[in-house]
């Protein structure tokens, strides 16, 4: 089963509704509340449920889901230099340090870490 207009349409919905949710949350209740909701696996959620119905091997969503791992790794330390970095010096210093960060981290991720095969779905 391809991938269908419906489909991207539904994952957009989804990760239109953790933005506005978060900047919502952030704005109206606390920041506290924001990062909780925003914490919430509800955009892996989406994913792991496409790829279940259009029947991704068992095998290819659990390596999905291991290299998740260090990408998370590298979004933790993107978010402590950023948080270090605007407590020290201006916004757009600060972002443009911690997009500098990642972008190191990620392209160590990409030459370090094994490739794997594209995910086949039905």
């Amino acid at each position: 089963m391809p991938i269908t207009a419906k489909d991207i349409a539904i994952n957009f919905v989804a990760g239109g509704v953790m933005v506005a949710g978060t900047a919502y949350l952030a704005t109206k209740v606390s920041s506290k509340a924001a990062a909780l909701f925003w914490a919430l696996p509800l955009t892996l959620m989406p994913i792991l449920l496409f790829l279940y119905y259009k029947k991704a091997s068992q095998e290819d969503i659990a390596d999905f889901v291991g290299r998740l791992v260090p990408s998370l790794l590298i979004f933790v330390v993107y978010v402590l230099v950023l948080w270090a970095a605007l407590r020290k010096t201006t916004f757009w210093r600060a972002v443009v340090v911690s997009v500098a960060v990642f972008l190191i981290l990620a392209a160590l991720f990409w030459v370090l870490i094994p490739p794997s095969e594209k995910i086949k779905i039905v």
